[in-house]
């Protein structure tokens, strides 16, 4: 359904970042990453500040290690996927993934998120939008998020922007435009979302606290029961879209890797 967009705004301040990695191993698709980037900072640099956290890829062992030792707070569960939590059972049967471990687009873009985060409440935004690299974004997404915003319930922690137009009988509303988040729902909205600055805090203190991540980002927001999730009701124009290429690019998901280096520390 075409929304009729008026300049209905929001009390709170915006601010963004992206999660564009220049990873020397993604020579698949990294130009269309480049430009998604910079399309997103085009259409939002009269809107919304973006903060420009320093992104570090993390392409192999040394990389997550340096990681670490310049975030020691920062905690992930060596063994990675543990499809006995969170009723992940299935999604392990459909993807016909091994069962544990982790593979690192998925690391860095946990390790990557946190330090957005942590930026993010060091600042004077109230909320924050993140976006990853393999994203497109409508040339009216700030109206379409301060409109759909002032609809989210007051305790929301994260909201993401989209919900295929599909999973309309599955969407469950909360109010006229926004609908609960769920596995049966989430689509290309997992590449952005919002969070504010006491979600973020309450992110940092799952990241912080062992075990620490045990899942890819948003399957740790939405399969953990950890936050309240909510996107966009289907049927209404949705803020963005995938741009057509994989964020694990030439990774293969079933060479998973246990982490149990971190446990022998730096010197590993």
């Amino acid at each position: 359904m075409k929304m009729e967009l008026t300049e209905e705004t929001s009390s709170f301040k915006f601010c963004f970042d992206v999660l564009h990695i220049k990873n020397k191993n993604r020579t698949i698709n990294q130009s269309i990453r480049t430009k998604n980037t910079n399309t997103i900072k085009s259409i939002l640099k009269d809107d919304i500040d973006c903060l420009n956290t320093e992104i570090v890829p993390i392409n192999e062992k040394q990389d997550l290690l340096s990681f670490v030792k310049n975030n020691p707070s920062f905690c992930i569960d060596p063994n990675g996927f543990d499809y006995k939590l969170g009723g992940l059972t299935e999604i392990y049967h459909r993807y016909k993934a091994v069962d544990t471990g982790w593979i690192y687009p998925e690391i860095q873009t946990l390790a990557n998120t946190y330090s957005i985060l942590k930026n993010f409440c060091n600042s004077k935004y109230d909320n924050l939008v993140i976006f990853e690299d393999h994203l497109l974004i409508n040339d009216n997404f700030y109206k379409l998020l301060n409109l759909y915003f002032n609809h989210l319930p007051e305790d929301f922690d994260i909201f993401f922007q989209n919900t295929p137009s599909q999973n309309l009988k599955k969407a469950k509303s909360v109010s006229e435009l926004i609908c609960e988040t769920s596995t049966e729902t989430i689509g290309e909205g997992y590449a952005c979302y919002v969070v504010s600055k006491n979600s973020a805090k309450k992110i940092i203190n799952y990241f912080e606290q062992p075990p620490g991540a045990f899942l890819p980002t948003t399957w740790f927001y939405i399969k953990t029961d950890f936050f309240k999730c909510y996107s966009p009701l289907p049927r209404i124009d949705q803020g963005c879209s995938l741009s057509g290429i994989d964020y694990l690019d030439s990774w293969d998901i079933n060479n998973r890797i246990k982490l149990d280096f971190l446990l022998e520390g730096s010197s590993a």
